[in-house]
């Protein structure tokens, strides 16, 4: 299978940036009378592809003062050589031209320096965050470009529009090709404009080529009367569906505790809290009848005598999982509930760090939570309390269920558990 479009990041094994399509290829009248040409483009008289300003094949330039184009043309290889000649003028010149067997297509490599390595890979990360259709990518390891290339977790998504937990930008996707939206030029206002605020909580649009306009330099949009009437159109609809798309995902939700996660999600980590906040202020969000206005569980009127709870987790300094007694649980799909239906404080700890850390003897299936909260009920009024909370973590369980681990095969050189001495068993 021959995918889409390959491109391959520079390393110190392979000093290049490689851009590689698998199209229909050029013949050399390609290459000398529309690539070699500024302003020349195959692209004009449609909006199917992007492109047909003429410039985007010169963009080697850019970087460097020379860089190879290689058709693959009906089973013919040409290299071609692109310089910028003595006079200062872009040039292009034929190398070598033979037989192969490769695939049509087009490839563009850019020798790269050393120190700007990284630079290709992190500028290559955010260009293709939002591409629904990936290229195969070469020089580094595919598993953790793509982890890194994206925005987290997806907290709307509607028609035309979306919008994701770590993006606090506007951007227009068009093309597969994402633009920073410049609230500015635009003419909104910073505190106070829906749309502005829309924007800077990171809403992710679409657009269909040809209802943008772009600069010549294909690095930005062109703020014209095409653009700014296109994305004012866009933003009018997505105020207007917002209200309704959040309702009906609490509504789906299919406990309080995923309702509660959602809206940790949406309001704390999504930027609509403070930005947004006017255009939510109105909207009932419920779960099953009940309103969702925050992303915990209280119990400060509760009594100690009645119910305890303790936060199990490692705080950004910490090496081990230490424990705080706390009255608020904070919902959230990285947290999990432990009932304590054993009451027994000795030998707690060995049951509770092996759900959060990572050790040799643990299950790679197994999830590493970041935050574990023990609640025990101690009377019939504390197990009252939790079920009016509602507190229904999916994935709960029992402290009596729980496997106990020798700390020891958690924390190696552990003093507590090896009879004092420091030193690793």
């Amino acid at each position: 299978k021959v995918e889409f479009l390959e491109i391959t990041l520079p390393n110190a094994m392979n000093p290049h940036f490689i851009v590689r399509d698998f199209g229909r290829g050029m013949t050399d009248e390609d290459i000398f009378d529309i690539y070699a040409t500024y302003g020349e483009s195959t692209k004009r008289n449609t909006n199917s592809q992007i492109g047909q300003l003429g410039l985007g094949c010169k963009s080697g330039f850019a970087y460097s003062n020379s860089f190879l184009v290689i058709s693959y043309n009906k089973g013919i290889k040409t290299i071609y050589n692109c310089f910028i000649d003595e006079s200062e003028v872009g040039s292009i010149s034929k190398m070598s031209s033979e037989k192969t067997k490769e695939p049509s297509g087009v490839e563009v490599k850019i020798s790269v320096s050393d120190d700007d390595y990284n630079e290709f890979v992190s500028k290559s990360k955010d260009f293709y965050k939002f591409s629904r259709v990936r290229p195969d990518i070469h020089g580094i390891n595919k598993r953790d470009f793509w982890e890194s290339a994206n925005f987290g977790v997806k907290i709307l998504d509607g028609e035309n529009f979306s919008m994701y937990g770590n993006n606090d930008e506007g951007v227009a996707i068009m093309g597969d090709v994402p633009y920073s939206v410049d609230y500015h030029a635009l003419g909104y206002n910073y505190s106070n404009d829906q749309k502005s605020g829309l924007l800077q909580a990171g809403i992710v649009m679409n657009f269909d080529i040809g209802d943008l306009n772009v600069a010549a330099s294909r690095e930005s949009l062109e703020y014209d009367s095409l653009t700014k009437k296109s994305i004012e159109k866009r933003l009018d609809l997505i105020l207007k569906e917002m209200p309704k798309l959040l309702s009906k995902q609490f509504e789906n939700c299919k406990t309080m505790w995923d309702a509660k996660v959602l809206y940790n999600h949406t309001f704390r980590y999504g930027g609509l809290g403070g930005r947004l906040n006017n255009l939510v202020k109105g909207v009932s969000l419920k779960w099953n009848g009940k309103k969702i206005n925050d992303a915990t569980y209280s119990f400060q009127a509760v009594s100690k005598e009645d119910l305890s709870i303790y936060s199990f987790n490692k705080n950004h300094r910490g090496k081990r999982v230490k424990s705080e007694e706390v009255k608020v649980i904070q919902a959230d799909e990285d947290a999990l509930i432990v009932f304590d239906d054993t009451n027994k404080h000795q030998g707690r700890l060995n049951k509770i760090a092996p759900l959060i850390e990572r050790y040799d003897a643990k299950d790679e299936n197994e999830k590493d939570w970041k935050q574990v909260y023990l609640v025990g009920a101690k009377s019939l009024k504390g197990k009252k309390d939790i079920r009016e909370k509602g507190l229904d973590c999916p994935n709960s369980k029992k402290m009596s269920d729980l496997p106990k681990v020798i700390l020891r095969d958690i924390y190696p050189s552990n003093s507590t558990v090896s009879g004092g001495s420091g030193s690793v068993k």
